[in-house]
C-alpha cells in the first residue's frame, strides 16, 4: 500500500488527497505528515511487530496517522471512542497493545503501555524517508487488528495482513473503481472495517478523500450539504445510512457511484439509489475475508438482488452441512477463499480452528465459514439469503446474540438468558433480551448493557419467562422465541394510547410512527423506549424539520426524548411555519399537496394507493388564528404570510419539478396563491383542485352575501363597541342555522368535529380579508362542487361559485352528490377522486 502512495506523490504531489473541514492535504504534504508521525512513533518505541491502538477523533492527521503506522511495519488496532470504556479496555488487553494514540487522555481509559497524543508525536522533527514503504515491508506484517463481535462474550480480535489488505485494495481500484478525478466521502468510524476502502482506496488511485466530521457522518442535512459543497462523486455506506440520507427525496447535485453494504439490501431502497447515482454496486463481505469478498453492479433490469461475484484472488464455495458442494440454484453455506482469508483469531487458535477450515478436495488454502446462506445461480451471481446460524445483523452491524447473553448471565439475578432479533416492521429489526430468574426493571438492565456493550447491541425490551421454549433436540428454541418477540412488541403498541393536542402533533406523530413502526404513540412516550436509537433519532430529527420547518435541538431530543418536552423546547415563535405529513405510502410519481388540514384529506389520499405521494400541510398560523377566535382575541393573520409558510414546506419536501394542489374550501384559495409563487420559481403545477371553494360572491340572493357586505361596511366605516358585538353574534347564529339545515347524514372528521366552531369563524374572517384584496390568476383550475352545499334559504349558488373573477385560465367544473364536508368521506371522497383522476388524466393527453 506504501509503495503506492509514494508512487502518487512523485507523479502528483501537488494534488489534493485528504480533506478535513477546510483543511486539505495534498499528497506532498500527506508523505511530510506521515513522515513526522512515523518518527514520533519510532520515538515511543514502535517497530516491526508492535500494535498501536488507535483511539482518536476524526479529522485530516486520521490517514497519516496509520500510514506512520504501516511505514515502521506496524500494525494499528483501532479503537471507537464512543465504545464503553469496559469494551475499550477489553481490545486494549486482548490486543496486547504497546502504545495507545488518543486525544482524550482524560476519558478514564485505563492502560498501562505508552500513551500519546497525535500533536505530541509532530514534535519530533521527521526522518529523511525518501520513500514511505520500509525496505523489508512483507506481506505477511500484520496491517490491523479489527474486533469485531464475538459468541464469547467478549469481542473477537481478527489479524489482517498487508497482503491481505494489497489484493483488496487493488480489486476495488478495478470493481467498482476509482478514477483521480474522483472524490470519496469518508463516513465510516475506524472500528468498522470498510474503513479501509474509504480512507485508502482514493490514494492507491490518486483519488481525493474527504473525512466527514463524526456530527456530519451521522446528521442527514450536515451530509447532504458535505456531499454538495465538495462534489463528492462516490459514497460507500450500509442501507441503514443511505435510508437516512436520501429520505424526504433528496438527491445529489451531480449523480454518485454508490456503494451499499453491511446488511442485506432492502429492495424498497433501489428506486431511490438508482435514482441518485451513476452507478450502484452491492457489496458483501465478512470482516475475516477482508472487507469485500463479492460485488455486483446491480442493473435496473435486475430481477433479484445479487452479491455478485468474487473480487480478484478470491473463491467462493457453496455447501451444504456435510461441507460437500451444492448445486447451482440450491441454498447452502457460504465459504470463501484466496488472498483476502485473514491469519484467524488473535489469541483464539480453538475458534480459529472452527472457522478457518482446510478441505482440500475443494482447494488448498484456507477457507472462510461465513456462516451465511447464498444461493448461487447459473450465471455464477451470488443471492444472500439468510444467517445459518444465531448472529444477526442490524443497521449494518453484525451482532452475537452470545455477547450480550453471555453479559446478562453475569447479572445475580438472572439464570440464563437468550437474545432474539424480531420484526418491528419491514426491514426493522429490534434486540430483544429473553430471561429467566428474578423480574428486572427493563431500564436497569438496560443501563447495564450500555456500561458494556456499544449502543447498537443494548436490547431495547427484556422479557422474563418462566422457561424456555425448547426443540427436539432439548435446544432452546430461537425460532419460537423470535415469534414471542413479535406478539410481545405487537401488544407494546396496543398499550400506547394517542394525545395528540393539535395538528402538530399530529404531524410530529406521524413522523415517529414511520420510523418506529409503531401506532398509536402518545406526546408523553419516550422515542428510545420506544425502540429507537441513536441514528434513527438523527433521521427523525431531520424529517421533523422537513415536515414542520421547525429546528428541533438535537441536546433536548436526547436529553428528554418525548413530543411534549420537543414542543416546549420551541417556545412561542413558531408562527412562520407548516407541518407537512405524508397520508400515503407511495414514493413514486407526482407528489399530491393538500392544504389547510391534514386529517379531512386522509380518505382521499388512500384512494391514490401507490400511484402517488399525498402530503397534507397545515400552517402554524392558522393554529394561531384558531387559537384567538376560540379565547375570542383580535385574530392576527396575514395571507402572504400564511401563503409564504405553506410554500416553505413544500420546498422542504425535495426538488420536485412539478406538483399537484388540492384545497377545500378556504384552502382552494390558498392553492391558488401558492400556485402562482411556484409558478414564478419555475415549479411547474401541473393541477389546481378546487374542492368547493367559493367567494363571498358565489350566491345570488343570498342573505349570506348581505350579512358579509354589512359586515365589509361596519369594518370600512370603523363602526365598534356593541354594533360589532352584535353583528358578530348574529353571523354565529346564523352559520348554526346552515349547520343545522345540513344534511346530517354525512359523517364529518374528527378533527373537524372537535374544533368546527373556531375554525369556520377564523377562516370565515380569513376569507373576508382576502377578498379585500383583489387577484387575479392565469392558470387552470378544477373546481368539485358540492351539490347540497347550503348557502341559506332560498339561495342560490353561481355555476362556477364566481371563481371565475379571479382565476383568468381555463376553469373545469365537476360536481359531486354531497353536502360541502361530505366530500372527504365515505363514498363521496371515491367519486371525488374519480373527478380528480380524469381531469389529471384529461390534461396529460
Amino acid at each position: 500500500m506504501l509503495a503506492y502512495v509514494d508512487y502518487q506523490v512523485r507523479k502528483r504531489g501537488a494534488a489534493p488527497a485528504v480533506t478535513f473541514g477546510a483543511i486539505t492535504l495534498n499528497y506532498a504534504d500527506l508523505a511530510l505528515r506521515t513522515r513526522s508521525y512515523a518518527a514520533g512513533l519510532a520515538g515511543c518505541g514502535v517497530k516491526a511487530g508492535t500494535r498501536v491502538a488507535v483511539a482518536v477523533g476524526r479529522s485530516e492527521s486520521l490517514i497519516p496517522l496509520l500510514l506512520a503506522i504501516w511505514s515502521l511495519r506496524a500494525a494499528y488496532v483501532p479503537i471507537d471512542p464512543a465504545h464503553p470504556l469496559i469494551r475499550q479496555t477489553y481490545i486494549l488487553e486482548n490486543a496486547q497493545a504497546d502504545v495507545l494514540v488518543t486525544d482524550n487522555r482524560h476519558n478514564g481509559l485505563q492502560f498501562a503501555g505508552v500513551t500519546v497524543e497525535p500533536s505530541e508525536l509532530l514534535r519530533v522533527p521527521p526522518r529523511n524517508f525518501r520513500t514511505l514503504a520500509p525496505a523489508d515491508y512483507l506481506p505477511s506484517d500484520c496491517a490491523y487488528l479489527i474486533y469485531t463481535s464475538g459468541s464469547t462474550g467478549n469481542p473477537k480480535g481478527v489479524v489482517i495482513t498487508q497482503g491481505n489488505l494489497l489484493n483488496f485494495l487493488l480489486a476495488m481500484k478495478t470493481r467498482p473503481g476509482l478514477k483521480p478525478q474522483d472524490r470519496l466521502l469518508a463516513i465510516t468510524t475506524i472500528a468498522f472495517d470498510i474503513h479501509i476502502l474509504e480512507l485508502f482506496l482514493p490514494l492507491l488511485t490518486g483519488a481525493q478523500v474527504v473525512v466527514a466530521a463524526k456530527r456530519e457522518a451521522s446528521a442527514p442535512l450536515e451530509l447532504q450539504g458535505l456531499i454538495d459543497r465538495h462534489r463528492i462523486t462516490a459514497l460507500q455506506a450500509t442501507p441503514a445510512t443511505w435510508r437516512m440520507l436520501l429520505s424526504g427525496g433528496w438527491q445529489p447535485r451531480q449523480p454518485l457511484k454508490i456503494l451499499v453494504g453491511g446488511e442485506a439490501l432492502p429492495s424498497d431502497l433501489l428506486p431511490h439509489l438508482h435514482a441518485a447515482s451513476t452507478e450502484l454496486w452491492n457489496m458483501y463481505g465478512p470482516t475475516e475475508t477482508t472487507v469485500w469478498s463479492t460485488c455486483h453492479r446491480i442493473s435496473r433490469n435486475d430481477d433479484r438482488i445479487y452479491i455478485g461475484r468474487p473480487i480478484r484472488h478470491t473463491t467462493v464455495h457453496v455447501v451444504d452441512e456435510q461441507l460437500q458442494p451444492v448445486a447451482d440454484g440450491v441454498v447452502g453455506e457460504l465459504l470463501i477463499g484466496g488472498a483476502g482469508v485473514a491469519a484467524g483469531y488473535y489469541r483464539n487458535p480453538e475458534l480459529t480452528r472452527q472457522k478457518f477450515i482446510h478441505l482440500p478436495a475443494l482447494e488448498s488454502g484456507v477457507l472462510y465459514r461465513t456462516g451465511d446462506a447464498v444461493i448461487r445461480h447459473s450465471n455464477g451471481d451470488i443471492e444472500y439469503i439468510d444467517r445459518i446460524d444465531n448472529q444477526i445483523k442490524i443497521r449494518g452491524f453484525r451482532i452475537e446474540p452470545g455477547d450480550i447473553e453471555q453479559l446478562l448471565a453475569r447479572w445475580p439475578q438472572i439464570r440464563q438468558a437468550v437474545v432474539v432479533a424480531a420484526n418491528f416492521a419491514l426491514n426493522d429489526k429490534r434486540l430483544i433480551a429473553f430471561y429467566l430468574g428474578e423480574p428486572m426493571p427493563s431500564t436497569q438492565l438496560q443501563d447495564y448493557c450500555s456500561e458494556h456493550l456499544p449502543a447498537h447491541m443494548v436490547p431495547r425490551y427484556f422479557v422474563r419467562l418462566e422457561q424456555f421454549p425448547m426443540t427436539a433436540n432439548l435446544k432452546v428454541d430461537r425460532k419460537v422465541l423470535v415469534n414471542m418477540g413479535t406478539n410481545y412488541l405487537t401488544e407494546q403498541k396496543k398499550q400506547i394510547a394517542t394525545n395528540a393536542r393539535d395538528d402538530l402533533d399530529l404531524s410530529l406523530i406521524a413522523v415517529w410512527e414511520k420510523h418506529l413502526a409503531v401506532q398509536g404513540i402518545g406526546i408523553d412516550d419516550d422515542f428510545f423506549e420506544l425502540g429507537g436509537h441513536s441514528l434513527l433519532a438523527l433521521q427523525v430529527l431531520s424529517e421533523m424539520h422537513q415536515r414542520t420547518g421547525l429546528t428541533f435541538s438535537s441536546a433536548a431530543f436526547f436529553e428528554k426524548p418525548t413530543l411534549r418536552a420537543l414542543r416546549e423546547s420551541l417556545g412561542e415563535d413558531t408562527g412562520g411555519t407548516a407541518s407537512v405529513v405524508k397520508l400515503n405510502q407511495a414514493t413514486l410519481g407526482e407528489p399530491v399537496f393538500c392544504l389547510c388540514g391534514m386529517q379531512v384529506y386522509r380518505e382521499l389520499a388512500q384512494q391514490f394507493g401507490e400511484q402517488q405521494p399525498v402530503f397534507a400541510i397545515f400552517a402554524e398560523t392558522e393554529f394561531s388564528m384558531i387559537r384567538a377566535q376560540s379565547q375570542r382575541h383580535q385574530m392576527n393573520y396575514s395571507f402572504d404570510e400564511l401563503v409564504q409558510a405553506y410554500v416553505n414546506a413544500i420546498s422542504r419536501q425535495g426538488d420536485f419539478s412539478s406538483v399537484t394542489l388540492i384545497g377545500l374550501s378556504f384552502g382552494g384559495f390558498v392553492a391558488l396563491e401558492v400556485a402562482d409563487v411556484l409558478s414564478k420559481r419555475g415549479i411547474r403545477v401541473s393541477n389546481v383542485i378546487l374542492l368547493d371553494t367559493y367567494l363571498s360572491t358565489g350566491s345570488y340572493r343570498s342573505l349570506r352575501k348581505i350579512a358579509v357586505d354589512l359586515a365589509r361596511q361596519f369594518k370600512r366605516e370603523r363602526f365598534t363597541g356593541c354594533w360589532t358585538f352584535v353583528l358578530h353574534r348574529w353571523l354565529r347564529l346564523w352559520r348554526k342555522i346552515q349547520l343545522q339545515a345540513s344534511d346530517a347524514s354525512h359523517r364529518l372528521h374528527s378533527d373537524i368535529k372537535l374544533s368546527r366552531k373556531n375554525r369556520d369563524r377564523a377562516y370565515d374572517c380569513a376569507a373576508t380579508q382576502y377578498e379585500d384584496r383583489p387577484r387575479r390568476y392565469h392558470l387552470d383550475a378544477l373546481l368539485v362542487k358540492a351539490t347540497r352545499t347550503y348557502f341559506g334559504f332560498g339561495y342560490t349558488a353561481k355555476a362556477d361559485y364566481d371563481l371565475g373573477s379571479i382565476i383568468r385560465g381555463r376553469l373545469d367544473i365537476r360536481e359531486v352528490d354531497s353536502d360541502h364536508l361530505g366530500l372527504m368521506s365515505d363514498n363521496a371522497v371515491r367519486q371525488t377522486y374519480n373527478v380528480i383522476q380524469e381531469y389529471m388524466q384529461q390534461r396529460q393527453v
